[in-house]
């Protein structure tokens, strides 16, 4: 029995989720199952954080050509390889110590008040 027949209002995520788990979906409508998330294969992250590191000066964007071919020599897809050096300057950025938001920097704006600085968000002290 369906839980919003039960329940008599719509589902909610927290409601599918629950029912998915006491109900499963039949193997005749999902017959793999559940996907799960994947990671990128190890050789191949290995060979774009080499390329990314080689070139990772003041720009470290590869060109489309240069992209298509990486994805040939580590056999991911074309979006895989945008995405992954996306979320690899993202978080380079982050990991530099000016970005991190537990540094605590105090600035003086005048004699008698200081500025406390948390994460590039100004705080009165």
């Amino acid at each position: 029995r369906l839980e919003s027949v039960r329940l008599e209002r719509p589902l909610n995520s927290l409601t599918r989720f629950r029912s998915r788990k006491r109900f499963p979906v039949p193997d005749a409508i999902c017959p793999e199952g559940r996907s799960f998330a994947k990671t990128l294969p190890k050789p191949a992250t290995e060979f774009l954080k080499q390329w990314y590191h080689k070139n990772s000066g003041p720009h470290p964007y590869p060109s489309l050509a240069e992209k298509k071919a990486l994805a040939d020599k580590t056999g991911l897809t074309l979006n895989q390889v945008k995405t992954w050096f996306a979320n690899t300057r993202r978080r380079s950025k982050l990991k530099s110590p000016s970005d991190r938001v537990d540094t605590l920097v105090l600035e003086p704006r005048h004699k008698d008040a200081a500025r406390v600085t948390y994460g590039g968000y100004g705080v009165d002290a």
